[in-house]
Order: C-alpha cells, then sequence, then structure tokens
C-alpha cells in the first residue's frame, strides 16, 4: 500500500526554487503533476473501498433538458429495414452482433451474411454475403497473426457453421469492406463455437457448444510443413473424450451438461478465463504467439459464494457477532478481465443474473499467484424492476372480496418474495470500470467516478467506490456490448502507474459503447468531467481538478462550446483559484466553501511564525490557478512529454514517434491556452499587477506570495508558449520533408553527427523545456533552412514561415544567417573554374556572407559555422573563414569572461570554463584553416591575426604554434600578446622557456634573460643537470655584461644567486658523476638516484645529508663544507680521514701506488680549497698525511706526503714548520723510532727541495740545531 501513500503537495514550493530558469520551473511543475497523475489507485483498492452510497441515477431520456450534466450521453440508430424484416419475420432463425472496431452490425441468416455501416450517412445500404456452404452458426472478428497476410488486410472474419471454421481476410475503410477467401478452414464439429482471439499474438481460442467446458485451439499459417497442415486445431483441456473428439468428431451432448458460455483472455498475463452454465471460472495460462497453454485450476460458484460471505463478515460495520446476510443463490452470466494496467491483485469481474458485481483478486505476492485466485468483493449494482406478483388467495380458497365490518378477521397469508427480473446474458463490465446490465428493455450503466476518486486518493490517501449511474429506456432486449475505444490494456502507455482517466480524458478518445438490441444500435459515450461540471458539485472534485476542467472547457473550440459557456468556465477557473498561502495553514485558501477565504488568509498570514531557515527556505503553497494550469498543460502534453522526439526503425529510418494527427491536436490546445492566459491576464494575481487580498497582509508577505505565484504563472506561461511553438516547429519540419523520397532522414542529413546523436535521444520535454538543449533545437532550425536553400526556394519564404508559425524559432540575426547562407550557396553555384565577372560575382557573394555572418555572429552555432567554414575553405577563401570565425568566438563571450577565468588561473568548477571551452572550439576551426591555408593567403590570414585583440585567441594561437613545431615563427610576430604568453607558459614548456631567454637576449634585455636562465636552472622543469649548469653559466656571463649605472644593484644581487645556484648546480654535477659510475649502487637505486638528481637542483643540505655523506663521496663532502661556509673541525677532519681511508680501499689501484694517488688527491684538493682554512686544514692534515705514509705506504719514496703539500700551494716554510713539530714532540706513532725515521727522511727531502728552490730562506729557517734533530734520526 505505500504505492498510495500521499504524495507532496502538488504546487508546494520554497523560495529558492523559485531562482530556477522560468522554463525549467515550469518543467519542474510538470513533472511533479505527472508523478501526481501516475498515483492513480490500484482498481483493487478502489472496489476494496467503502462505497459513498447509491449514485444518483440519471434517466438519459427524461433528462435531455439539462443534458450537460448527465454522465452519458448516447445517439440512436434504427436498424436498417432490411435487417429488420430478417429478424422480424416469425420463427426467424438468426444470429447477429456488432464489429465495433469497424463499425458494422452483422446478420447471419442460414447460408447469408449482412453488414451494415451503422453511423455513416447511407443508412441503408446493407452488403450481403452468400458464398457459405452451409447454415452460420457464429461470426468473429478477430486481429490477424504477423507476417501471414499481406499489410492491407486488418482483420479476419471467421465464419462458423456447424462443422468448420472458414478464415475470410477483411480489407477495411471508412465505408469500404472487402471480403478475400483465403481458402483456409478448419474442421469443427463441436457446434456454435464461442470464439476470443489474443489482440497481441493473434491466438484463436474457442469453446464448442457439444464439447462442454474443452477450450480448443484454431491454428493457421501461410506454410506447409510435414508434421504440420497449414490449418487445424488443438484441445488444451487434457486427455479423454476432449482429445479423441479431435480425431472421431464430438457426440451429442446431454441434456442439461455443464457448457462454457463466456470466455475471456488476459492479454498483458498471458491468461484465459471460461465461465461455464454452472457458474464455474477455469484459469488457463498460455506462452507467446506459440506456447504451450497449461490448465491452471478451477473455481465453482460455492467457492465463490463461501468466500464472499467471509470477506463481507471480515469487513462488515455490525457489532462483533451479530450475522451478516449471507450472499447465496449466486449465478454468474459474464465475466470480463481486469488488465494489469488497471491492478495489480484485482484480475477478474463478473456480472450475476441480479445485475451486481464479484470481483476476484489474486496475491501477487505468492509463488503462483494464479493458485489464489478468489472472489473477495461484492458490489451491488443498479436496482432491477421486480417480476409482478398475482394476488395472494383468500384464506377459505375463494377470490378474495372486500372485507364488511361484521366480518370477523382473516389471516392473510404471507407475502411472495420479490424476485428480480434476470438480466440479458450480454449484460457485462466494460474495461474494468462500467457495468451495462440490460433488463426489462432498459439499460444501466454504472461506471466508477475516477475524478471523485483521485481527488479522494490525493486528500485522504485513500479512495472511495464513488460511481455514477444513468440507465436508458431500449427498443427491444439487450443483444450485444462492445467498445470502440482501445481497451486499457491496448491503449499505448508512456508512464508508470496504473490508467488514470483523469489524465487521459483530454488526449484519449473517451470511452464509447456500442449496444445492440433487435430494433435498433446505441452509442452511448462517457462525458469527461470537463463536460459535465454543474457548480453544486464542484467543491466535492477539489479546486485543482476544477480548475484543470474549467481551463479544458474555455478552451474548447467554439463548435464545442458557446461564448457564454467559455465566459462561465473563466469564472470558475479564477473563483476556485483560491490563493498563495504559507505551507502552514493552506485550508482556506484551498476549500471554496470557506465564507471569507481572504480574511482567513490575512488571519494565517499575521499569524505565521518566523522560519527558522531563512528566507529562502519558505514553503508556499501556491494557489489551484497555478496547479489547475500545470495539470492541464501535463494532461495536454501527456502523449508527448516523456516520449522521444524521433523513432529509429530496424532499418535505421528515422520518424516523428507521434502521428501527426498528435501533433496538431496538441498544438491546437496549447494554442487555445495560450490565448486564454493572455487575454485573462489582468483577472489573475500572479500575472496581474497587484494581489486582491494584499489588504488583508503585511507588505512583505503580500510580496512574497506574489512574487511565487507571479513567477511560477509565468514560467508555466513560457512553458506553454514554448510547447505550442515547438509543436509547430516540427509540423512545419514533416511538412516541408515529406515530398522527399527519405521523408525526415534527408533533412536531418544536415545534422552533425554529435547533434545528431543528442536529437535521437532528446524528449518532448528535454525539447520543450531545457534551455541547455538550445544548440540542437538551432541546429535543426539550420537543417532546415538548408535543406530549403539546398531545394531551391527562397531563404526569405521559411524565414517568414518560420517567424509566423514559432517566432522564437527564427530571431531578426537568424534572418541575417540565413541570408548570408543563400549568399555562400549562389557563390558556390558558379563553377569554380569561370573567370571575369563570373569570378567577381562569386567574390561578392563570398564577402557579402562574411559581412552578414559577422553580423550575426552571436546566434551563429558551431555545427553550422564548421559547415561554413568548409564551403569557404573549398573556395580558397581562408581570410574570409578566419574572418568569420573570430567574429563568432567573440560573440558568443562579449563580456571577455575566458580572459578573466585565464588570468585567475582556470578555478575549477567556475561557470566561465564553458565559455572558455567553446572559445577554444571556434579557435580550432581558426588553426584547421591555416594548416590548409597556402601561402599566398598565409600573409593575409597572419594580418588578421594579428590584428585581432583576443588575448585568448593569441595564447591558443601561440599554443598551437608551439604544438605544431613552428615555435620558430612566434618570435617574429609583432604582437604584443606574444611576451605575456611566453611568461605564462615559460614555466610549463621548457621549449617556451629557451624562447623566452632568447626573445629577451634578441631585444637587448640581457638581465631579463639571465633572469630566465635562472629559473630555468632551480626549476623544476625536465632539464638534464648539465644544461642546468650550463644555463647558469650563460646566466652569469649575462651578468658579467656592461649595465647603466642604475641597474648596478639589481646586477649584483641576481649575480649573487647565479653563483650561489652555479656552485650548487657544479656540486649536484659531481654528485651525478660519481652515482653514475658507483659499481656499490644496485641498478634500481642507481636509477632512482640519477632521476632525483636529474629532476631539480637540491638544497645543499639535501646533497650532503642524502647524497655525498651516505655515499661515501668525501671529497664532494668537502666542496659542500666551503660552500656552506662550515666551520666544523670534527666534522672536516672526519671527512677527511674518510677520504683517505676510502682511497686506500679503492681496489682499483695497485697496492704500491696508493701513496702517489692520495698524493695527487691532496694536492688537487689543497689547490681547489687552499683559501679555506677550515675546509682544507694544513695543521690537521700534515700531521694525518704522515702518519697515512708511515702506516700505509710502507717502501713509498721519502717525502711525497710533504711534497703533495707544496704542490698543493702551501709554503715549504709552513710544511717544514709542521714536520718539525711532530719530530720534536714525539706524539703517536712518532714516539717511535721507525716513525720519527721516517718523518725525519721527509724533513731531509722537503729541505732539499727547499733548497733547491730557495737557499736563502732555508738558511734562514732552519737551525743547526733541527738539523741535528734530523741527523740523530737518520743515524
Amino acid at each position: 500500500m505505500a504505492k498510495y501513500a500521499k504524495e507532496p503537495e502538488l504546487g508546494l514550493v520554497k523560495l529558492a526554487d523559485l531562482q530556477r530558469p522560468a522554463l525549467e520551473l515550469a518543467s519542474r511543475f510538470i513533472d511533479e503533476s505527472r508523478r501526481r497523475d501516475e498515483n492513480y489507485p490500484d482498481l483493487d483498492l478502489v472496489v476494496s473501498s467503502k462505497a459513498e452510497g447509491k449514485p444518483l441515477v440519471a434517466d438519459l431520456r427524461a433528462c435531455q433538458q439539462n443534458a450537460a450534466t448527465l454522465p452519458f450521453s448516447y445517439t440512436s440508430q434504427t436498424l436498417p429495414g432490411e435487417l429488420y424484416s430478417l429478424i422480424s419475420s416469425p420463427n426467424a432463425q438468426y444470429n447477429m452482433g456488432v464489429f465495433a472496431p469497424i463499425n458494422r452490425v452483422w446478420v447471419a441468416q442460414g447460408k447469408r451474411l449482412f453488414f451494415w455501416a451503422y453511423g455513416t450517412g447511407n443508412a441503408e445500404t446493407v452488403q450481403n454475403f452468400d458464398e457459405m456452404p452451409a447454415n452460420i452458426v457464429s461470426v468473429d472478428l478477430v486481429p490477424p497473426r504477423k507476417d501471414v497476410f499481406i499489410e492491407t488486410v486488418n482483420w479476419l472474419l471467421l465464419i462458423s457453421t456447424a462443422e468448420h471454421m472458414y478464415f475470410y481476410a477483411l480489407s477495411t475503410t471508412d465505408n469500404d469492406l472487402q471480403v478475400f477467401d483465403t481458402g483456409l478452414s478448419v474442421p469443427l464439429g463441436t457446434g456454435a463455437p464461442l470464439v476470443k482471439a489474443d489482440p497481441s499474438t493473434g491466438r484463436i481460442f474457442f469453446a464448442g457448444a457439444n464439447t462442454g467446458t474443452s477450450l480448443w485451439e484454431a491454428y493457421y499459417s501461410n506454410t506447409e510443413s510435414w508434421l504440420r497442415n497449414k490449418t487445424g486445431k488443438v484441445c488444451h483441456s487434457g486427455q479423454g473424450l476432449p482429445m479423441l473428439s479431435s480425431v472421431f468428431g464430438t457426440p451429442a451432448p446431454k441434456p442439461g451438461a455443464e457448457k462454457t458460455i463466456d470466455m475471456q483472455i488476459d492479454e498483458s498475463r498471458s491468461l484465459i478465463y471460461t465461465l461455464s452454465s454452472k457458474s464455474t471460472v477455469r484459469i488457463y495460462s498460455f506462452r507467446g504467439a506459440s506456447g504451450g497453454v497449461s490448465y491452471e485450476q478451477k473455481y465453482t460458484i460455492a467457492q465463490v459464494q463461501h468466500h464472499l460471505n467471509v470477506s463481507a463478515q471480515l469487513n462488515s460495520d455490525k457489532p462483533p457477532g451479530q450475522p451478516v446476510e449471507p450472499i447465496k443463490d449466486l449465478q454468474l452470466v459474464s465475466i470480463s478481465v481486469i488488465p494489469r494496467q488497471q491492478s495489480s491483485f484485482a484480475r477478474l469481474v463478473a456480472v450475476t443474473a441480479t445485475g451486481h458485481r464479484v470481483y476476484f483478486r489474486c496475491d501477487n505476492f505468492a509463488r503462483d499467484p494464479t493458485r489464489t485466485f478468489q472472489a473477495v468483493y461484492y458490489k451491488r449494482g443498479p436496482d432491477l424492476p421486480v417480476k409482478p406478483q398475482p394476488a395472494p388467495p383468500a384464506a377459505n380458497g375463494q377470490a378474495s372480496t372486500p372485507a364488511v365490518a361484521s366480518a370477523p378477521p382473516l389471516t392473510p397469508a404471507p407475502a411472495p418474495t420479490p424476485v428480480t427480473i434476470p438480466v440479458d446474458a450480454p449484460s457485462r463490465v466494460i474495461d474494468g470500470t462500467t457495468l451495462v446490465v440490460g433488463a426489462n428493455e432498459t439499460l444501466y450503466l454504472h461506471t466508477i467516478d475516477a475524478t471523485r476518486v483521485f481527488h479522494h486518493v490525493d486528500i485522504e490517501s485513500r479512495p472511495v467506490f464513488a460511481e455514477l449511474a444513468a440507465k436508458l429506456k431500449i427498443d427491444g432486449p439487450l443483444y450485444h456490448v462492445s467498445m470502440t475505444s482501445p481497451s486499457a490494456a491496448q491503449r499505448t502507455r508512456d508512464h508508470r502507474g496504473f490508467d488514470n482517466p483523469c489524465a487521459q480524458q483530454y488526449t484519449e478518445r473517451p470511452q464509447q459503447l456500442v449496444i445492440l438490441t433487435t430494433k435498433a444500435i446505441y452509442t452511448i459515450r462517457q462525458r469527461s468531467f470537463y463536460e459535465r461540471m454543474e457548480e453544486s458539485v464542484l467543491p466535492a472534485y477539489g479546486p485543482v481538478e476544477v480548475c484543470c476542467a474549467a481551463l479544458a472547457t474555455a478552451t474548447r473550440p467554439s463548435s464545442f462550446v458557446t461564448k457564454q459557456q467559455r465566459e462561465q468556465a473563466v469564472a470558475v477557473f479564477f473563483r476556485f483559484g483560491g490563493l498563495p498561502v504559507f505551507q502552514k495553514n493552506f485550508e482556506a485558501a484551498r476549500n471554496p466553501l470557506i465564507a471569507d477565504p481572504k480574511a482567513a488568509i490575512g488571519r494565517e498570514a499575521r499569524e505565521r511564525p518566523s522560519e527558522p531557515s531563512g528566507p529562502q527556505q519558505l514553503s508556499i503553497l501556491l494557489s489551484a490557478l497555478v496547479d489547475g494550469l500545470a495539470v492541464y498543460t501535463e494532461r495536454l502534453l501527456l502523449p508527448l512529454w516523456a516520449k522521444k522526439i524521433v523513432g529509429v526503425g530496424v532499418d535505421q529510418s528515422i520518424s516523428i514517434s507521434v502521428s501527426r494527427e498528435i501533433l496538431e491536436t496538441a498544438h491546437s490546445d496549447l494554442t487555445g491556452l495560450t490565448s486564454l492566459l493572455q487575454n485573462n491576464r489582468a483577472f489573475s494575481d500572479g500575472m496581474g499587477s497587484r494581489p486582491a487580498y494584499a489588504q488583508q497582509l503585511y507588505v512583505g508577505d503580500v510580496s512574497v506570495l506574489s512574487q511565487a505565484e507571479h513567477t511560477s504563472l509565468n514560467a508555466l506561461s513560457q512553458l506553454v508558449k514554448s510547447c505550442q511553438q515547438g509543436i509547430a516547429f516540427l509540423l512545419l519540419i514533416l511538412s516541408e520533408s515529406s515530398n522527399t523520397p527519405k521523408g525526415l532522414a534527408t533533412l536531418l542529413g544536415y545534422f552533425s553527427a554529435t547533434n545528431l546523436e543528442k536529437f535521437k535521444v532528446m524528449t518532448f520535454r528535454d525539447f520543450f523545456g531545457e534551455a541547455k538543449n538550445s544548440d540542437v533545437t538551432r541546429e535543426l532550425v539550420s537543417c532546415l533552412v538548408n535543406f530549403v536553400i539546398n531545394r531551391g526556394d527562397s531563404v526569405e519564404s521559411v524565414a517568414q514561415t518560420l517567424q509566423e508559425r514559432c517566432e522564437s524559432y527564427c530571431s531578426a540575426n537568424d534572418v541575417l544567417v540565413y541570408r548570408a547562407l543563400e549568399y555562400l550557396h549562389a557563390a558556390k553555384n558558379i563553377p569554380p573554374t569561370t573567370k571575369g565577372a563570373d569570378s567577381d560575382a562569386r567574390m561578392r557573394n563570398l564577402y557579402q556572407s562574411v559581412a552578414l555572418f559577422k553580423r550575426a555572429a552571436a546566434t551563429v552555432q558551431l555545427d553550422t559555422l564548421k559547415d561554413v567554414v568548409s564551403e569557404y575553405i573549398q573556395f580558397g577563401f581562408y581570410s574570409g573563414a578566419v574572418e568569420v570565425i573570430l567574429a563568432v568566438a567573440a560573440g558568443v563571450d562579449p563580456s571577455n569572461a575566458a580572459l578573466s577565468y585565464v588570468r585567475e588561473g582556470k578555478p575549477a568548477n567556475d561557470v566561465r570554463e564553458a565559455v572558455y571551452r567553446q572559445k577554444h572550439e571556434f579557435y580550432q576551426l581558426v588553426f584547421d584553416v591555416l594548416s590548409k591555408a597556402d601561402a599566398a593567403s598565409e600573409q593575409v590570414t597572419q594580418r588578421i591575426i594579428v590584428e585581432n585583440k583576443d588575448e585568448v585567441f593569441h595564447f591558443a594561437f601561440y599554443d598551437w604554434l608551439l604544438a605544431s613545431n613552428q615555435a620558430d615563427r612566434i618570435a617574429g610576430l609583432t604582437s604584443p600578446f606574444v611576451l605575456p604568453w611566453l611568461q605564462s607558459s615559460a614555466s610549463r614548456n621548457l621549449e617556451v622557456a629557451e624562447l623566452l631567454w632568447k626573445y629577451h637576449q634578441k631585444n637587448g634585455d640581457l638581465l631579463a634573460a639571465a633572469d630566465v636562465l635562472l629559473e630555468l636552472a632551480r626549476g623544476e622543469l625536465p632539464v638534464a643537470m648539465s644544461q642546468r649548469v650550463e644555463f647558469l653559466s650563460r646566466a652569469m656571463g649575462y651578468c658579467s655584461c656592461t649595465f647603466p649605472p642604475g641597474m648596478r644593484q639589481q646586477v649584483a644581487k641576481l649575480s649573487t644567486m647565479v653563483q650561489s645556484y652555479l656552485q650548487i648546480a657544479m656540486i649536484q654535477s659531481d654528485i651525478l658523476i660519481e652515482v653514475e659510475k658507483d659499481s656499490h649502487l644496485g641498478p634500481a637505486v642507481k636509477e632512482q638516484a640519477i632521476t632525483a638528481l636529474n629532476q631539480k637542483l637540491l638544497s645543499i643540505t639535501e646533497l650532503f645529508n642524502d647524497y655525498a655523506d651516505p655515499l661515501g663521496y668525501y671529497a664532494i663532502c668537502l666542496a659542500i663544507f666551503d660552500v656552506a661556509d662550515f666551520r666544523d673541525p670534527v666534522e672536516v677532519r672526519r671527512a677527511w680521514q674518510n677520504l683517505l681511508d676510502r682511497t686506500r680501499m679503492n681496489d682499483e689501484i695497485e697496492q704500491n701506488m696508493h701513496y702517489s694517488h692520495v698524493g695527487t688527491l691532496v694536492t688537487n684538493l689543497g689547490r681547489r680549497y687552499l683559501h679555506s682554512e677550515f675546509v682544507f686544514p694544513v695543521d690537521e692534515l700534515v700531521p694525518m698525511l704522515e702518519q697515512y705514509a708511515f702506516e700505509h705506504t710502507p717502501g713509498s719514496p721519502r717525502g711525497w706526503a710533504a711534497l703533495a703539500f707544496v704542490n698543493a700551494g702551501v709554503s715549504c716554510a709552513v710544511v717544514y714548520g709542521f714536520l718539525m713539530a711532530l719530530l720534536k714532540q714525539g706524539n703517536y706513532p712518532f714516539n717511535y723510532e721507525d716513525a720519527a725515521r721516517v718523518l725525519a727522511n721527509d724533513i731531509d727531502y722537503l729541505i732539499e727541495e727547499w733548497t733547491a728552490r730557495d737557499q736563502w730562506e732555508v738558511s734562514r729557517v732552519v737551525t743547526e740545531d733541527d738539523r741535528a734533530l734530523i741527523r740523530k734520526h737518520l743515524v
């Protein structure tokens, strides 16, 4: 039951919702109305509800003077004399019926069959058919199976005799009926068959008069095989006699034997129901067009009565324990299917002999729902007349006489129970909702009042069983009942939920019944609610339905309503429309029975508490004017709204998905509605200037409510106009494309592939109510114009037609575009090989088209522009193509939003991004043109480009040159946008960055070039380490150039920075070299380190902590100490010591050559860092190296350690001083004689080398005592 839970109140909006675009807001109202209409209740829920009471029965004959309020209208037609004479003669043997789908009455007598087309102008014309070989016992009309007959065969006519069923093909038109003998027949032997066919598959089932309750199927085909004939029959009632009868014939039935009297097919559930003469219902299921048929179960009249009595006891309003009058002596005369489209649970409804209804249902949640089939609801029908009873006899057996005063009183006999006249056999329920009962030459009609049922669902979340009733005196007994309008199972539906007659009353044909008697035929039409509005009963239907119906009446054509009726309908619309109110209390506004609704609303508004969520969250219940308009619009658009505009066939053919008739009807209704809204604009508070109840409310409340009402009504008015003009446009497309061989596909051939795919999936809702689809709509208009131009017609004619029928689809700018296309088409018609005057005329046409396109630039669409550009390229008119494209690109962004979007860094989720992307699509067209332009045209196009003032385009143009390997052209352009582009792109692209410093160098700005080179070197662009060093070196060179005096400080600052980064870069480069040749690193680690070192310049700390020190590159550590001005002697000593140790353990150096390698290393490092006493501490290094020479290089030449310092640039006197101090102090290991001897030898060698260089200095520094000490250790 959750399906029927109350929906949110229709027309309830928040102020924030009113900020939506008008068409979007109105589409939301339509969607809400559609959801509400889809909430029509399950018929099972309706019939299970309590009835409102006996409906008032209207006499259709007696009430003709007040026919406007009757629930039904009827017309009658007497049978033609030829037919009446056949059936009125004494002892006439005949059979008759109605084929409502083809408007024919048929009468069979003997071997002859007669057809009469009722309802036509030629009322006496009777068509006869007398070719049957035996007497006709039944005639039936069934749909043909697919792919068996040709397309002109609309129906199959089954004419049955006692022994055979013959198949005849029918081709029908409005007034013509053609019968063709197919040569197919099926042997029966079952007596007169009761035939039913499944409309969706064409399968034919029948029950024979002589075969009891058996179910048969007749099959036919246009092919024959070894195992199966073209025609045949099969019994689906199991084994035994029914099966044998198909072979040996059917024996005569026993008197009073049970037989089938009615059969119905539920095509929505693939079920077959039969009703026997003993009121037993049997159920069969079938599968598809050729699947098997299964017998499910039977349900006897005893079970029906038992279950009805149980249900009546459970649902009784009487006190517990008090019995309910039992239902007994039921006899069922007919059954009717309730399709899935009307109910999920209710399956079948039967009519009793007394004119009442029995509803059967199944439990859909059971594993096998059919097994739960049972009778649950008993609904009484009309009060039928009672058979006249004879006067009771006197007590003494004599005729009764008037009693005299002196006679004793007599005991009267008990009065006999009144007996209801039994109903005519054809009585039945039509379409699950309308009961048709015939009795005593009177027709009784009961139908569910769908509008009242729906209104109660809306306000109480549970329907009521409300009915409309009428009776009609007919000529003769009821003989046949049929329905001309499609049944609920056959109606085309594009919405969810159950069939809602309220929603369908404006677009579907009303239910129309055909009643046949032996004297006349009656056509009875159920009147829609809007056709029978009577003010006394309107409040029972709710203000929304009343307003909707009033609009329907007021917009009907003049041939249906008078001027007075239209004015009354308009008055009802505004009187019942109510007023918009705040959500807190809206009963006063929605209830037209309140004496003074204005005062009630004013009181409600004054008492309204402040909303805690802010004014934008205020909930307002709009008036019934808005809801009624939304509901009526939605129902007019019911066949269109959710449906795709075009359908694609299996052969990929394209056509409008609905018929032209539906479009024309909708257009006519919407045109009337548009006119009504425009003419009565001043009478509505929402569409007028000031609410009528303004005196009752605070100014703020008046403003809020009036704004909400006005905005909503205005939005709906715009949507109505949009729908009306949209349908007019589609009708115009249909008209223009109707004469082409491929129809609509020819016109849509001008569509771009992208928009064509969008159009194929676009619904009418998208087409009418979504502004985002305007590009598709505009291209559709362009397709129409191109189609007309290529056909040779004038653009002016199609533009005028568009402006007359659907002005919103053709603006003044659109006309300019169409004229430009016409000039382009005229230029195309001049052969390109012509010269002279014709060539000049072609160029004039091209220049005229360019001028017109530039004037209408704001409305030219991308796909149209692509086609135009393609034409220009074919002409070699590249400059014109570029000029038009740039004009259109500027037209889509008049406020230059794309430029501000770029300058602000292209923020995410920015509304300007769409404009930016759109302009880039246009720019791409320019680049396509430039890539195809020849050298002669390139100069003209380049001039147009350079003169263009669109910065966004210039940036895109330079990006395109860069991507197409034409970057060298950029520096040669004399445009003020080159430098800004280079500056903005340099940080993202190495090639652009190199262009930038070269651009500065070319223009003499060396300092700016050095700055760019510095940024290149220290940035994160993919630059190799060697190239970074090169960039820094070049920058250092630029800083060394001569600059004006005013720039010296700036140059010095930049020079210092470049120098610092150059030192770091050289260290990082040295580390990279060491890593590349380091064999101790694994491949993965080495690759990772090389990548990181090449990626960007690292800080000096990162280089030391992550690479130099952990990897043992101690010489580089010393360089880092020098650059960083590091002065920790312990750390420096450790680095030198580790450097000596690592050198000693180097396996690649020969053992006896270690001393040479170490000496050279110290010499080189000394020369590099001699300026720093902290990095090259001689006082620490001399003892360290002497100790190393003693301990690790035995046998090495004397003096190599001292000579390493001298070669590094340390003076001999300094080295001598440190060596003598070691010898004199005798510290470890020189406190041992061997070590002292080695040290003395080195000193002696140093004195020799020193003497050779400067003997005077030796004599001055080296004393005799020093010499004596040296000799002492040497001895």
